[in-house]
């Protein structure tokens, strides 16, 4: 009996089973094991096939998933040369794409493996970001504007505060809440615009190892699109999966500050200020995101992060009283019993 039939394989439909059946053949390979990868944070799902002497990755996407924009980017990207995996075949109608299997070793992981590699790879990352915001991709989404950047902190009121925490903002609360989101709207239009991947961090980045040695590949570039040029790099400095280390984060802002492109005349402060900003309204929405995925989804482990990112937006905050002030009100309603001890 194939493992491609859904009496034996629960992760696929008959469907989907067939398909993947003749993919497979007409690439010359044979299943002999699927298991499912880690939970991602949206409707996708990964498993990876073991097939003799190889493995390969399966997509699979449910949901209003725009795996059409997934295809067509990971294939303009590969062709500008930007380290992703390579699209193997794929089925949109049913929700598939066989993917090259990158194995399992994130930056975060090397990280943790060997903490000395720590500044070589995250100098890399920040050069393949810096190569990535230099190509011009054919397909791009909507640009991140300042409203959308709204909407999604709103995320936080929304889903932290009055469903997870059952404790909505108090009129008192509310006014240092518009008074923060307010001036980061304003200040998030003066930001000049660049090419953003919108989720450039630790666990979106493989790490593999080749006669040239470590090699950084992009995933999860699906949402690639216009906005404040600084967005990957506060998305990778303040990943809200590891603690921001101060000296860590300067190093790679002010390697990324110097090799920005002669255009931006704006000064060292400046861009910091910004940096800091972007930082401060992803961490904000992140609450609000991952509150959500654990009423929605039962994936409540993303819960484990919100101490962290609560202490690396202490070390970020802009220094108003007011930022300050809803740190403190947010980390206040967090329920007690998922609080976790960790030193801001």
């Amino acid at each position: 009996m194939s493992i491609f039939d859904h009496s034996t394989n629960p992760y696929f439909t008959t469907t989907q089973n067939a398909w993947l059946r003749s993919s497979l053949h007409k690439n010359g390979l044979r299943a002999q094991q699927v298991r499912a990868l880690a939970e991602h944070a949206d409707t996708r799902r990964y498993l990876r096939i073991y097939c003799r002497n190889t493995s390969i990755i399966c997509l699979q996407t449910t949901g209003n998933h725009d795996l059409a924009t997934f295809i067509a980017t990971s294939k303009d990207l590969a062709e500008k040369n930007i380290p992703v995996p390579h699209i193997i075949d794929h089925n949109t109608s049913l929700g598939l794409a066989l993917i090259s299997d990158l194995g399992d070793l994130t930056l975060r992981k090397a990280i943790l493996k060997d903490p000395t590699q720590s500044f070589f790879l995250y100098e890399k990352a920040v050069t393949l970001m810096q190569k990535l915001q230099n190509t011009q991709p054919k397909k791009l989404k909507p640009h991140y504007t300042s409203q959308r950047a709204q909407d999604n902190m709103m995320l936080c009121v929304q889903w932290y505060c009055e469903k997870l925490c059952q404790s909505p903002l108090t009129p008192v609360e509310r006014s240092t809440w518009q008074r923060v989101t307010a001036q980061i709207s304003n200040l998030w239009d003066e930001i000049p615009v660049g090419v953003c991947h919108r989720d450039f961090h630790a666990d979106n980045l493989m790490v593999t190892t080749g006669k040239l040695g470590n090699k950084l590949h992009i995933l999860d570039y699906q949402d690639l699109s216009t906005g404040p040029f600084l967005y990957d790099l506060a998305s990778l400095v303040t990943d809200h999966y590891q603690p921001a280390e101060k000296k860590k984060k300067s190093h790679l802002f002010k390697m990324y500050y110097k090799n920005l492109h002669q255009k931006n005349t704006n000064s060292f402060r400046q861009n910091q200020d910004w940096l800091h900003l972007l930082c401060y309204q992803r961490n904000i929405k992140n609450l609000g995101v991952f509150a959500r995925l654990a009423l929605t989804q039962n994936k409540y482990h993303f819960l484990d992060n919100i101490p962290r990112m609560f202490a690396n937006m202490r070390k970020i905050a802009i220094p108003e009283q007011a930022y300050d002030e809803l740190i403190d009100m947010l980390w206040q309603k967090f329920p007690q019993n998922r609080k976790r001890s960790i030193k801001f």
